[in-house]
């Protein structure tokens, strides 16, 4: 990423120098070819247009090479992010741009500086220690769109059964083998259930009348 930025941090400045000395360029020290291009251009407008003189067509192509830096480093600056955010993808789009700088050899040779970032910029996009990067990015991006044990982010938890929010740790919950207060336990299904109201034959319930025994000291009982 660095090395991309400072490409285009170079081509925006190669492009501020280029506009100041084609509008600082004296007249006589223009190629004669542009000399003949304002004249040609002036006879195609007719005498009573306005005159375009060199210094004009400098100062267009001094605009144009300045608007042209400042796209170059706007590039240099999406591909720059595209290139180690983005996967995979991202690094084949900006390799393909960074392997374009090469024809900025044609424009002059102070463009070597910017191709030659760029070809550094290329190589390190594809180093082990790039490849690991992008592999840990991609994994804590699936990491973090896969759906949690609770469902998607942001989401909430379980209800209770009772549907008074999520359950939480600790807070009681009804067991498979709770039984009321006349219910037998798994322990208990072999032992007989009591009534309550059941007596032994010597208790009067409580609608009986009658007589009571009487215990004998000598073991019987006899009425009252």
């Amino acid at each position: 990423m660095v090395l991309m930025l400072l490409a285009g941090a170079a081509a925006l400045i190669l492009s501020i120098f280029s506009f100041l000395d084609f509008t600082s360029m004296d007249p006589q020290d223009v190629d004669p070819f542009w000399t003949e291009v304002a004249e040609e251009s002036q006879a195609q407008q007719g005498p009573g247009a306005e005159e375009l003189s060199v210094q004009d067509i400098m100062l267009g192509l001094g605009v144009m090479v300045l608007l042209g830096g400042i796209i170059l480093a706007a590039l240099y600056t999406v591909f720059a992010f595209v290139g180690t955010m983005t996967g995979n993808v991202g690094r084949i789009l900006a390799t393909i741009f960074l392997a374009g700088s090469v024809f900025m050899i044609l424009f002059g040779p102070a463009n070597l500086i910017v191709t030659g970032l760029s070809l550094a910029a290329l190589v390190a996009l594809w180093l082990p220690a790039s490849n690991t990067y992008v592999r840990d990015r991609k994994a804590f991006k699936d990491a973090a769109r896969s759906p949690g044990p609770y469902g998607g982010p942001g989401q909430p938890g379980p209800q209770s059964p009772q549907g008074l929010g999520p359950a939480s740790q600790g807070q009681h919950q009804p067991g498979s083998y709770q039984s009321g207060p006349y219910q037998q336990s798994p322990g208990q299904q072999g032992s007989p259930q009591q009534n309550p109201y059941q007596q032994n034959p010597y208790q009067q319930g409580p609608h009986q009348s009658g007589p009571r025994p009487q215990d004998d000291p000598y073991g019987g009982s006899t009425p009252r």
